[in-house]
Order: structure tokens, then C-alpha cells, then sequence
């Protein structure tokens, strides 16, 4: 019946929220390991800049 198909739909939305909001996460996840070696790689070359000039 109606209400069955009603919680049919509403359990298909939950289940697609969820799926969106972990792709999410592994996107976010991706963005900090990215951010994270730019940082390493901004500090390597700022070492080796200190070595030159000490």
C-alpha cells in the first residue's frame, strides 16, 4: 500500500544520502592528503633554503 511505497521511497533516500555524504568524506580525505604534501614539500624546500644560507 501507500504507506509501505512511503517508507520504501524514505528508506532509498536515507540510503542515497549516505552513500553521497561518505563519497563526500573520501573527497575530503583526498583534499587534506593533498593539502598535507604541499605542506611537507613547503617545508622540505624551506630547509634546504635554511642549509644554503647558514
Amino acid at each position: 500500500g501507500p504507506i509501505v511505497d512511503f517508507i520504501d521511497f524514505y528508506k532509498n533516500c536515507i540510503e542515497k544520502f549516505q552513500r553521497k555524504r561518505s563519497s563526500d568524506n573520501d573527497k575530503i580525505k583526498k583534499l587534506e592528503n593533498q593539502i598535507n604534501k604541499i605542506s611537507d614539500t613547503e617545508n622540505e624546500f624551506q630547509n634546504m633554503v635554511n642549509q644554503m644560507y647558514n
